[in-house]
């Protein structure tokens, strides 16, 4: 090589690797305007995500879980026919996909001509086991992987064929409403499926839910893949049945490219897509761990921490934004490369929900996004509130960082920003709602709550004097172990959908919570770890309310890594009236015509009158003030009732008739 040659040779060389790191970028509009149907987190399945023990029970109730893929038996995975671990899943109203191939004895049964009659046996077996058990079973898988496994010469695949055959008939000669689903192969390939399906066809075996894996550290375009299947069952006299990808994402075992959270937005969004297609169920994919490792446990599918799943991983995250992405989705479009988003609206609950994600692994990206046509729900004043986190690949991400917090004008109603720099493999989630900050708030100070239940190892609940507290004291619970909590009450400030912000304190001690609201796991849970100590806003996002008391259950599910304990501290909460929904409007109590206050405001004497309210010895009538204290509380037996208020301090009250039956509330002032 000369020495010219070589100079080009290395600038060649040198160019080529630039661009391999060079930034990108994209433009990302979403169209609130465009109604792409009700959305449904296809994509929120697992493979052997839940046992007995694993993962912690926080980060199951954080997520949605549409479908559970896994073994009735197998000695080091989840186990779905033993009943701790069915319970578990089966309260998470997961479709449940067994298959039929794992046996109970360590060797997988491979059957062949000669033993069908023995593999025809083993899966009616398993079915009426299930069936004796009352065990809910959606569909039951013939084979796994079967190029794989069987290998893919003809005369293998032939072989699995049958056996497929065997299987479908042994289990449909019991019950011809079983599912069977089936052909699971290793990685989407068009002449395969039109050969299995052309089989199944030509023997009657074709499957209810047509299945296989989408297995790469990048993006695969699944919804291509949908269609191209629909397409062809279509000129084919094959009736389309409904698809399911039953694992995704990641290229092999013990490899962290299951969990990259920028990539699995590509996957989330293209399954998204593909319901167009038929597409029904997406199933993320567990490589932490093969099945033979004995150190193998359940970790939600990869979103859980390797070693211990009792905390959430970045690409959990991902999922805890993808549940709350209720409601419609919208129309994104898509300006550039290496990003892809999916988006929700949500008119009762008053918000949008995006996800971001971008498939770089080491170089930087560039993301500008527009809002348009925004609903008037999602504003207040024409303004809107934008909260924008970012999810890292973290093996622990205790909390994601939020980058923006903000409210915007709406112009020509629309909105556009610049987001920060994303970081390889990283995703956004983006939060959009009414803006708050001149809206109608209701303060409660948690030092004069209601406690309603506590426990603690360590030092009981207490309230603290502290002069940067927002009215000079605070409640603290020294918690002392995972599973210790408290549990605040707070009077219902009439039905609708709030903003739930508190105000909380950080320091090197403290806990990793959940909270629980009226017993669900409604928000994300907040680590109170912060190496600064110091008080913080913490956004626990839009919660609907009924005419019912609100219980805040706080409880310690975990730690921060650097964090010495599991305190918890705290100083108030701001419940902020975004707006009425569909469901409450029939109980929006103040409208509600059976409970009539007046004068509101006043200063003196409040006529209070009830109608279709029946009295009983339970009726009551109580008082609260806007922090949850009962100020005055007696029996109710008139139609008609006059309360003197002229004593109270004033302020925002609540008032509050019960029976056995039904429950009136309504706020006044008192001047």
């Amino acid at each position: 090589m000369t020495f010219k040659t070589t100079i080009i040779f290395t600038l060649c060389c040198y160019w080529i690797i630039l661009n391999l790191n060079a930034q990108t970028s994209s433009n990302i509009t979403i169209n609130y305007a465009q109604d792409l149907g009700e959305s449904r987190q296809v994509a929120s399945g697992l493979l052997h995500g839940i046992s007995a023990t694993h993962p912690a029970q926080y980060l199951i109730d954080g997520i949605t879980i549409k479908a559970i893929r896994g073994a009735d038996y197998y000695p080091n995975l989840p186990s779905y026919f033993e009943q701790p671990t069915y319970d578990r899943a089966i309260a998470t109203n997961a479709k449940l996909m067994i298959g039929l191939y794992y046996h109970r004895d360590p060797d997988q049964f491979y059957p062949s001509e000669s033993t069908y009659e023995a593999w025809s046996n083993i899966c009616k077996d398993i079915y009426n086991e299930a069936q004796t058990r009352n065990l809910d079973v959606y569909s039951w898988i013939t084979w796994n992987e079967p190029r794989l496994q069987w290998g893919n010469s003809a005369s293998n695949r032939l072989r699995y064929f049958k056996a497929h055959d065997v299987a479908y008939k042994a289990v449909k000669s019991i019950s011809q409403q079983a599912k069977i689903q089936a052909p699971e192969d290793h990685a989407y390939n068009f002449g395969f499926m039109q050969e299995f399906l052309t089989f199944c066809k030509t023997n009657n075996c074709l499957p209810d839910v047509l299945a296989w894996h989408e297995l790469s550290d990048n993006p695969i375009n699944i919804e291509a893949h949908c269609l191209e299947l629909k397409t062809w069952m279509e000129n084919n006299d094959i009736e389309p049945m409904p698809m399911a990808v039953t694992e995704y994402q990641g290229s092999s075992y013990s490899n962290n490219n299951t969990s990259i959270p920028g990539v699995n937005v590509y996957y989330l969004a293209s399954m998204e897509r593909a319901i167009a297609h038929g597409f029904e169920y997406g199933l993320h994919s567990c490589w932490t761990r093969t099945g033979e490792d004995p150190d193998f446990i359940a970790t939600l599918a990869d979103m859980a921490d390797r070693d211990h799943a009792n905390l959430p991983r970045g690409l959990w995250w991902n999922y805890n934004a993808y549940k709350n992405m209720t409601g419609r989705k919208v129309g994104v479009s898509i300006i550039g490369a290496n990003s892809d988003a999916i988006a929700s609206s949500d008119e009762q609950m008053k918000r949008s929900v995006i996800l971001i994600g971008t498939r770089n692994y080491t170089t930087p990206h560039d993301v500008a996004i527009t809002l348009n046509n925004i609903p008037e729900y999602l504003k207040h004043n024409n303004k809107v509130n934008i909260r924008v986190e970012l999810i890292t690949d973290a093996m622990i991400l205790t909390n994601p960082e939020t980058v923006i917090t903000n409210n915007y004008t709406v112009n020509n109603n629309s909105v556009s920003l610049v987001l920060p720099q994303m970081a390889g493999k990283t995703a956004y989630a983006i939060y959009v709602s009414p803006a708050t900050n001149d809206a109608n708030i209701t303060t409660y100070q948690a030092e004069n709550l209601t406690v309603k239940r506590t426990y603690t190892t360590g030092t009981p609940h207490y309230t603290i004097n502290e002069t940067n507290a927002s009215d000079g004291a605070a409640a603290v619970l020294e918690a002392n172990a995972i599973g210790d909590f408290v549990e605040y009450t707070i009077p219902s400030p009439g039905a609708g959908v709030y903003n739930l912000k508190a105000l909380l304190k950080g320091a090197t001690s403290h806990g990793f919570v959940q909270l629980y609201i009226n017993g669900k796991a409604t928000c994300p849970p907040e680590d109170f770890y912060n190496p600064t100590t110091g008080y913080y806003t913490n956004d626990f996002g839009n919660i609907e309310i009924g005419p019912n008391d609100l219980n805040l259950k706080f409880e310690v599910v975990g730690k921060h890594p650097n964090s010495s304990n599991y305190t918890m501290f705290f100083d108030k909460f701001d419940l902020t009236l975004l707006g009425n929904t569909p469901t409450a409007s029939a109980t929006d109590f103040s409208k509600n015509n059976n409970l009539k206050i007046y004068p509101n405001p006043t200063n003196s004497t409040l006529t209070i009158e009830t109608k279709n309210i029946t009295f009983d010895a339970n009726s009551k009538l109580h008082l609260y003030d806007n922090t949850g204290r009962v100020i005055i509380s007696k029996t109710h037996t008139n139609k008609v009732n006059h309360l003197d208020i002229s004593n109270l301090s004033p302020g925002i009250y609540f008032i509050k008739v019960t029976n056995t039956h039904k429950t009136l509330i309504k706020r006044i002032t008192k001047k």
